[in-house]
This record gives C-alpha cells, sequence and structure tokens, in this order.
C-alpha cells in the first residue's frame, strides 16, 4: 500500500519581505520570466506567487477541479497517481524549467494525479489558471513562448508514448537515458551529468519495466563505457555512443 507524504503548506519563500528587486532577480531565473521588467514585475504580482515546498510534499494530490499551473524553478518534481492496487506509478520526472499542473488551461480533472517535491525542496511559481490567462493576454510574447513550450512538451511525451507503446526494454531504457541527457550538465571531459537524483526503481516505474531488468540493463550499459554511477549521480560518460545504440535497435 502507498504510504502518503505531507501536502505542502505554500508558506512564501524565505526573504518574500525583502525589496522587489530581489523578488524580481529570483523569478527571472526561469527562463520564461527572464524579460519582464520591474514595473511588469510589480503590475503582475509575480512576488506573491512564489513558493517552495520541502523534499517530499506533495504540491498537488488526487487533483480532481484542479486550477493551477506551476512553473519550476529548482529542483525536481515527480508528478504520477496511485492505481487500483495502491501501487504508485510514476509518470514523469519534472525538471527545472518545465511547466506542469493545467498545462492546457483549462480547469479540468487530473485524473487522480499528484506531483510531489523529487527527493529535494522545489521552487516554483504558481498561477491559477485564470489569472495566467490574463497574463499571456497582456503579453503576447509570453502566449508565443509558452505555446512554443508547450509543442515542446507535448512533442516529447508523444515521443516518449510511442516509445513504450513499440520498443523492447533496452530501447526503451536508450530512449530514457537519451532524454534525461538533454537536461544534464556538460562536463570538461564531454561527458554529461544527470543531477536528479533517479533510482534503478524510479526507471522502471518510467518505462513500464522492473526494477531488476532495468538493473540488469544499466549494468551492461556501464560494462560497455557509455555510462557510469558517481557518488550515487548517473554520468553519461560517452554521449554520442549512447545515440549510436540508441539507433543501432
Amino acid at each position: 500500500m502507498y504510504k502518503f507524504g505531507r501536502l505542502a503548506s505554500y508558506l512564501p519563500m524565505p526573504g518574500m519581505e525583502s525589496m522587489l528587486s530581489d523578488d524580481l532577480l529570483l523569478i527571472r531565473k526561469h527562463a520564461f520570466f527572464a524579460d519582464i521588467n520591474e514595473q511588469e514585475f510589480e503590475a503582475m504580482g509575480l512576488h506573491h506567487r512564489y513558493k517552495e515546498a520541502a523534499p517530499n510534499d506533495f504540491i498537488y494530490f488526487d487533483a480532481h477541479e484542479h486550477r493551477n499551473l506551476y512553473f519550476l524553478k529548482d529542483g525536481f518534481v515527480k508528478i504520477g497517481y496511485i492505481n487500483q492496487h495502491g501501487q504508485e506509478v510514476v509518470k514523469d520526472i519534472i525538471s527545472p524549467g518545465d511547466v506542469f499542473g493545467q498545462i492546457m488551461l483549462e480547469p479540468n480533472n487530473l485524473h487522480g494525479e499528484f506531483a510531489q517535491a523529487f527527493k529535494s525542496s522545489v521552487s516554483i511559481c504558481m498561477f491559477r489558471v485564470a489569472d495566467f490567462e490574463l497574463l499571456i493576454r497582456a503579453k503576447p510574447n509570453l502566449a508565443l513562448r509558452y505555446a512554443k513550450q508547450m509543442g515542446e512538451k507535448l512533442n516529447r511525451l508523444e515521443n516518449k508514448m510511442v516509445n513504450l507503446l513499440h520498443s523492447d526494454v533496452r530501447r526503451r531504457v536508450l530512449y530514457f537515458l537519451a532524454d534525461l541527457q538533454r537536461q544534464g550538465l556538460k562536463q570538461p571531459d564531454g561527458s554529461v551529468l544527470i543531477p536528479v537524483p533517479i533510482t534503478h526503481a524510479d526507471i522502471a516505474s518510467l518505462i513500464a519495466s522492473t526494477r531488476q531488468t532495468v538493473t540488469a540493463l544499466l549494468g551492461d550499459l556501464q560494462k560497455e563505457g557509455i555510462i557510469d554511477f558517481i557518488k550515487r549521480k548517473l554520468v553519461i560518460k560517452q554521449p554520442e555512443e549512447l545515440v549510436v545504440a540508441l539507433e543501432a535497435i
């Protein structure tokens, strides 16, 4: 049976009483709001929507009639649901810069979906859908930016679904690693460090496999020198070889 964590209290981040310019610097660190000036920032009241959640806190849970949209600045967020057997099913791991919640801007049922701070605290900018609609009407450039970001997100989700339906487990693992690689940090030696602290069980849940199978396949890739684990962090040692291995299947 799934063990529930606590729901985030959504208290403002420490220092919210500080000067407007400090809040503006914080929110500008999210690429979506990078070009907002101080007058626009104050008019939109974005500093009132800047929140954080502690590790493993739920940002929302069993999201019926959920009406919020979230922009993730720092940390990682796990998106999933609890199936009829009481087991957690992970749908995605959201990384900084991504958007989650009511991404289609419709206050519809999210079918029991939850969002949870994944193994570390997270910082987010939260909007009610109605407020965000007012924002993008006032700033058409943000509407275009949002449309582009959603197009890229939906394309990635579509590719992920096709991969799950039509690929064997090895290809699913390789595709997942290639997707993680795009979010990673390139190192001086050409390798890519994956900052999200993801486990074999997490990967198994995300690609519809078992932990034992994923462990065996990751071990094979480690022997091939394509990946490694350094201080419990996944490193893509040979990004080009990962692409070659994926295309060879």
